[in-house]
């Protein structure tokens, strides 16, 4: 059964029955796609039309619970298919049967050839489902032909100076951009590749059609509701776009051809895909303007990834992180300012969520205060933007806010609204103005990739079309100096002005420059004496220049200003030239001209406004994902180290962090997907040092590579940093998050303070002194450490020379492994020496899972560093002497059990099929360290994704759960006490002493076993506890099983490890 022939439920269900999904329940609609999760089946009556819409059925996805993660919703015709998911994006995939033939080829195949492969997967996730929401097939598809496209059309031009494959990437630009007009209507549905195929062979496309089309019509104004006619040719009804993508570029001259044969292989193969201009709306069937992120991923950076360290970053990410800086911030200056205590701003204060009453004047003058002050001065920049992935992302996170506060201000307070109205009027829409405002008032960004900062342009251009009238398109906005070229890592945060500028005189002003006359309706005629006047007047110019919808009058500005650029660049370079050599940095000028630096306050005069008090210069919030690795040259490191406190040269994402801090303004948030590094790397301690005392809070959430990457062309683990009002006179610490296995729900991540755990090399250290920072999450992660650091001695005390040696495996990922001889020879395995005494506590320590969790807070996941090892806590000397029997045949029962699962083949152990019995060591080593039952059974399920959770064996493992659920809560605690003794001493330990002493083999095991009853299955905490009392009554009255229990007691051995 296909999904297309599915014409009622029950055909739906055979559907999901052929492909062997299971354990269908028919009052929930459900079925399991694999052995943790499960999908469930929903009719609606219609598909959702707005972003909005398809929001909400996520999120009621995600309050669903009980391991259900995905929806299949379709309609009831039976006509209409998607499958969402809770976690991830893009979210949905759409089986429309009416569109479904008439998709574009490539499109149509991607769907059919998914859902064939469709099946229930005995894993933890179904990798046939999560390949429905994969985008990777579809871009790498177009990716390897778009490239193809790229270097067939360069071969059929003509150009000088510029490289032709640049001039096709321009090209391509902006054609795909008109690609996704048409698609909205703007332009007829084929507008571009009927003009071509209706030309005459003698009529060159380029010069006769695409030349003129670009910068005569887009690029000019009309009037729009008129064809356009230019030299005979009818271009239609075309919109005037302005904007810059259309913009003659220096080298765009007359002289450059472009052959007729090209264009036909450029039209087939756009024609090939679904286009939908609206990022929020596609799914994983179709192209959105974020696959222009994906193109600048793999045709800029591809090339280079090694040297670059950028990657594209996923919508859920960034909107998580622009979630997460944006809204925080404008809570807080509304708190400041008004004496509030709001958490959630948009929903408290702006939808008076759960509130009848309407707005009163208060609540008004909060809300025109956060439009005026706070939204429409709001500053966020990326300052390794790339494709523009964070950018849209703030742009969509603002947009809401924007819009509930004009709402009611136009019907609340229109007295001191009526100018915006005015504007809004003048605009197509109120989405349009709002968007626009946005992107000129609020996004900046940097990037040292021209091509990146083109592609971000292009994204924020297409996210205003995506709302327009097609019949009624406003001009695009001049962002051109918003997103920039440059190094955001090498450049003057605050330009040096008047007296610092010591080698700056008048008279070195070009008398033209001097008098800056046009366009004279923003610039009177005026005499610049001092640089700071030209500083603002370029302020001026460029505030003006994004405001104008006139091309002629853009062009002007943009002359003027770049009049100033390339008188001032070049002395700012001179001047930072001369700052480095008394560095002792050896530095030409031209080696610093090819580092393109970026003068933070002389590009961004408004952000930076010398005028404003220091504390309010700056961003208010810097967001995005800083390349990452050792990547930096020779002497960026040199300039690096020299120029920058608290960095490391040998990773490059160390110096944003700083630079990032730097450029903040007092009170703003900042937030990376950064390098894992800054968790566990000692290199990073100085970055951890200023996050820690720049900030009130910091929080680090980390993810591992394995079960959630975050993206896709890369294989290591990576951290969100987020960090919470620079320079408060309050710090309370950086907390972290444990490092998640699988991709958790972002908006439930736990974290907790790391200040009193930082690990040195000889123990807890200082946030000054060189660290690692531990990957905490929960409170009983907190509690089990300080338990274990009651323990003065830490292995580092076991170690000595003569002692005795122990082999250790030196990586690792889901086990840890020790053992009293060589195993097999590797590079990965070396010896320790330990002494006597301790041999068999520490061989034992290494296998279990309390080792992993340590190495698992304190690590990175895979090598098993010294120094994390050599400062574990041991147990006392005297509980370790009366344990030494007991230890010694766990240590020799455990290594027989371990050796017989060795592939030998493959050169490793088989660690998984021995966790019982690693279980019962930690059971033992728990004890010994005085941890609960509820905290061993969370030692004993950490990381259970991987390594299968508590593996206990009958009956301890049933035994072992009634002590987890009798040490829940204190009243259980105190209340039962005399269960608790009994099952812990006399049952739990009796039978773990029959386990390893074969002189102890009594029956107690099959005595005891047919007595337990399994409570997992209870609801109530009652019901549990009256069972645990049935056992318990059941067991002291088997008058056999107690003389075992004395038996096994009063054994010489056993009187020795229990101190009698």
């Amino acid at each position: 059964m296909e999904l297309e022939n599915v014409k009622n439920y029950g055909d739906l269900v055979e559907f999901f029955n052929e492909r062997e999904f299971r354990d269908y329940n028919e009052e929930f609609r459900e079925f399991n796609v694999s052995k943790l999760y499960k999908i469930r089946l929903k009719e609606i009556d219609r598909f959702p039309e707005s972003v909005a819409e398809w929001s909400w059925y996520r999120k009621e996805l995600k309050e669903i619970g009980q391991n259900v993660i995905y929806y299949l919703l379709y309609t009831k015709e039976f006509d209409k298919f998607c499958f969402m998911r809770q976690v991830g994006d893009p979210f949905k995939f759409t089986c429309d049967k009416n569109r479904t033939q008439n998709l574009p080829t490539e499109t149509r195949l991607s769907l059919l050839n998914k859902l064939k492969g469709l099946k229930y997967k005995d894993d933890i996730f179904n990798e046939t489902l999560e390949n429905l929401f994969d985008v990777k097939e579809i871009v790498k598809k177009f990716f390897e032909e778009y490239k193809g496209i790229i270097k067939r059309l360069s071969k059929d031009i003509t150009i000088e100076k510029v490289n032709p494959e640049l001039y096709a990437q321009v090209l391509m630009d902006r054609i795909i951009f008109l690609y996704f007009l048409q698609t909205k209507g703007v332009l007829d549905k084929k507008y571009l590749s009927d003009r071509y195929s209706g030309k005459d062979k003698d009529i060159n496309y380029y010069i006769n059609f695409l030349r003129p089309l670009f910068f005569d019509v887009l690029n000019k104004e009309h009037d729009m509701s008129k064809e356009v006619i230019i030299k005979d040719v009818d271009f239609g009804k075309v919109p005037y776009l302005n904007g810059g993508l259309f913009r003659e570029k220096d080298f765009e001259n007359e002289s450059i051809k472009i052959k007729n044969d090209g264009w036909k292989d450029v039209f087939d193969l756009l024609n090939k895909y679904e286009w939908v201009v609206e990022e929020q709306k596609g799914d994983s069937t179709v192209l959105t303007p974020a696959i222009l992120g994906h193109i600048y991923e793999k045709s800029v950076i591809a090339a280079t990834q090694k040297e670059t360290g950028s990657y594209y970053t996923p919508e859920e990410i960034t909107n998580y992180i622009s979630m997460n800086t944006i809204y925080p911030y404008i809570t807080d200056r509304i708190n400041e300012k008004f004496g509030t205590k709001y958490r959630y701003i948009y929903d408290e204060l702006l939808k008076k969520k759960d509130q009848k009453k309407d707005h009163g004047r208060r609540e008004i003058e909060m809300i025109r205060f956060l439009y005026f002050d706070v939204l429409k001065k709001l500053t966020i920049l990326d300052n390794a933007c790339g494709s523009g992935a964070f950018l849209v992302a703030a742009l969509y996170v603002l947009i809401p806010i924007y819009r509930t506060c004009s709402k009611i201000l136009a019907e609340k307070d229109k007295e001191n609204f009526k100018k915006e109205l005015k504007e809004i009027a003048n605009m197509n829409t109120v989405e349009y103005y709002i968007k626009r405002t946005i992107i000129t008032n609020n996004l900046y960004g940097v990037d040292i990739q021209e091509g990146a900062v083109e592609i971000c342009k292009l994204r924020l251009w297409l996210s205003m079309v995506s709302d327009v009238d097609k019949n009624n398109i406003e001009p695009l906005p001049n962002i051109d100096y918003n997103i920039m070229c440059g190094n955001s890592l090498i450049g003057f945060v605050e330009a040096p002005i008047d007296e610092q500028f010591g080698l700056f005189e008048l008279e070195k002003i070009e008398p033209e420059q001097r008098t800056l006359t046009e366009p004279k309706e923003y610039q009177a005629r005026m005499e610049i004496k001092t640089v700071k006047e030209i500083m603002r007047t370029k302020g001026m110019f460029v505030n003006e220049y994004k405001k104008t919808k006139n091309s002629k009058q853009a062009e002007e500005l943009k002359k003027n200003i770049e009049n100033i650029n390339e008188k001032f660049r070049p002395v700012l370079n001179e001047k930072l030239l001369r700052e480095f050599r008394d560095k002792k940095i050896k530095i030409e000028k031209e080696e610093l001209e090819k580092l393109n630096p970026f003068h933070w306050g002389f590009e961004f005069y408004d952000v930076f406004d010398p005028e404003k008090p220091a504390e309010e210069r700056g961003f208010d919030v810097v967001i995005g994902n800083p390349p990452y690795g050792n990547i930096l040259s020779e002497i960026e490191k040199e300039i690096i180290h020299s120029t920058y406190k608290y960095s490391t040269t040998s990773e490059i994402a160390s110096p944003f962090i700083e630079k990032s801090q730097s450029i903040l303004k007092n009170t703003g948030n900042f937030s990376f997907i950064i390098t894992f590094a800054i968790t566990f790397s000692k290199e990073l301690s100085k970055s951890r040092e200023l996050i820690f005392n720049s900030f009130e809070k910091a929080s680090l959430y980390n993810f591992d590579r394995d079960k959630c990457r975050i993206f896709s062309s890369m294989s290591q683990s990576v951290s969100i940093l987020v960090c919470y009002n620079k320079n408060k006179e309050k710090h309370n610490g950086i907390f972290s998050s444990i490092l998640y296995r699988e991709m958790p729900d972002l908006y439930k991540l736990k974290t907790e303070n790391t200040t009193n755990f930082l690990l040195g090399n000889r123990g807890f250290v200082s946030i000054k002194e060189k660290h690692r920072l531990p990957k905490l999450g929960e409170k009983i992660n907190v509690d089990i450490l300080e338990k274990l650091l009651r323990f003065d001695k830490t292995i580092d005390y076991t170690i000595n020379k003569s002692g005795k040696k122990l082999w250790i495996r030196t990586s690792g990922n889901y086990w840890y492994n020790a053992w009293d001889r060589e195993p097999y020879k590797s590079t990965k395995i070396k010896p320790i020496f330990i002494n006597q005494e301790y041999y068999d506590i520490i061989l034992l320590l290494f296998n279990s899972s309390l080792f992993y969790f340590w190495f698992r807070i304190f690590g990175d996941g895979r090598d098993t560093n010294s120094d994390i090892y050599m400062t574990i806590p041991v147990l006392d000397e005297k509980i370790i002497s009366s344990k030494t029997l007991l230890l010694k045949k766990m240590r020799e029962k455990f290594l027989n059990d371990l050796f017989s699962k060795f592939d030998s083949e493959r050169n490793r152990f088989l660690t998984s099929k021995v966790k019982w019995h690693i279980d019962l060591i930690d059971l033992v080593l728990g004890k010994l360290y005085g941890l609960s039952y509820t905290e061993i059974s969370h030692i004993l399920n950490y990381d259970y994704q991987v390594r299968k959770g508590n593996n206990l064996k009958s009956p301890i493992k049933e035994v072992f759960t009634y002590l987890v659920f009798l040490n829940e809560t204190e009243e259980r605690r105190n209340s039962e006490k005399e269960l608790i003794e009994f099952f812990d001493t006399q049952i739990i330990d009796s039978l773990v002493y029959e386990i390893y002493f074969d002189e102890l083999k009594t029956n107690l095991i099959n005595l005891v076993s047919p007595y337990l009853a399994d409570i997992s299955s209870l609801i109530s905490s009652s019901e549990k506890l009256n069972a645990i009392k049935e056992v318990y009554d059941n067991l002291i009255h088997d008058k056999e099983i107690l003389n075992l229990i004395n038996e096994i007691k009063s054994h010489k051995w056993v009187k020795i490890i229990e101190n009698e």
